[in-house]
């Protein structure tokens, strides 16, 4: 029922994967993965349901652990609740003893699923998406009314947007700052320059917005013609510009339009977090109108007797060091 499939190959020529799934399916990714954390990336084919899901695979010398990097998709549609249990019910049961996996551990971004297995830690986790299938006009008057003041009145501001893999530098300075700013973790530049050697402008482009020369908001993205995800913002937080990351964001749901993708992912949002920084989020993201598409992280032991001496390794050095090894479902249940 369930077969390792090679990750899809993109062929300018007869791309036949491009259009039906995001980019986690395709070489480029693994091999990023490769690069970027020595782990390797493999794709669960389950044969009656024709449906396939991203794990990333992580061994050590004691402990092997498995990641789910995207839920189980049939040609570009996530399967029902019902076809996720059949899905998952195999699917563990091939890493438990093919793979020898330990544990899964809590998923990806897009690592959630509606189906969550018996005994498996779980929180509520989504992400907004918009259906690029309408008109410019359409999809604005979805974005919240004050989200469509601001991208009018930005628009008056005669604002320049760009794409490119050549923009790296002006979206790391606003990106950086962002960041620091927020207190959230900062991906090297070194980073974002393997991402461009690996993905290439076919899988991976910035956006920006500038303020004459300034560029006072940033967008980087993985996509295929399946789906745009942006994977991460920044924004000039001293600009004068009100709404410019609202603005950029509907200049480059534009310009996905017209690169003929089907999908624009804000990629992942906590529900009913307790976090007012992460409700906030939530808000942000919500308000360009999007479905959001909504389900559970989860983890689940596979070999409980194993893991035992993990943790309590890891119990103790979350008392030392301050839970630095929380996960997001560890903080959503406490």
């Amino acid at each position: 029922m369930i077969k390792v499939i090679p990750a899809f190959q993109y062929n300018l020529s007869n791309d036949v994967h491009s259009s039906e799934f995001p980019v986690y399916y395709f070489e480029s990714y693994s091999e990023f993965i490769k690069k970027t954390q020595g782990k390797d990336i493999i794709l669960l084919h389950h044969t009656e349901l024709n449906a396939t899901a991203v794990f990333r695979i992580r061994k050590n010398q004691f402990w092997n652990f498995a990641q789910l990097i995207h839920a189980p998709l049939k040609f570009e549609k996530k399967l029902s609740v019902e076809e996720e249990a059949i899905y998952f019910k195999d699917a563990i049961a091939y890493l438990r003893d093919i793979f020898k996996i330990d544990k899964i551990e809590q998923g990806d971004v897009l690592g959630f699923t509606k189906f969550k297995p018996n005994n498996a830690l779980h929180s509520k986790y989504g992400s907004y998406q918009i259906d690029l299938n309408q008109t410019p006009e359409n999809i604005l008057s979805n974005f919240n009314p004050k989200f469509a003041r601001d991208v009018r009145h930005a628009e008056k501001q005669e604002l320049t947007f760009k794409t490119g893999l050549n923009l790296l530098d002006d979206f790391y300075s606003v990106y950086n700052l962002t960041s620091k700013h927020t207190g959230m973790y900062t991906d090297s530049k070194e980073y974002f320059r393997d991402a461009m050697s690996v993905y290439g402008e076919k899988h991976c482009d910035f956006a920006v917005a500038y303020d004459r020369t300034i560029p006072i908001g940033a967008l980087f993205m993985l996509k295929t013609q399946y789906k745009v995800c942006i994977t991460h913002t920044g924004t000039d937080r001293n600009s004068n510009i009100h709404g410019a990351i609202r603005w950029l964001h509907y200049k480059n749901i534009i310009h996905s339009i017209n690169q003929n993708t089907k999908h624009y992912d804000f990629m992942g949002v906590r529900i009913n977090s307790k976090n007012e920084k992460l409700k906030g989020i939530f808000d942000f993201k919500k308000g360009f109108g999007g479905e959001l598409d909504q389900g559970y992280l989860w983890k689940l032991t596979l070999r409980p007797f194993h893991m035992l001496p993990f943790n309590i390794i890891r119990k103790s050095k979350n008392i030392l060091l301050g839970n630095q090894f929380e996960d997001i479902i560890d903080q959503e249940i406490k």
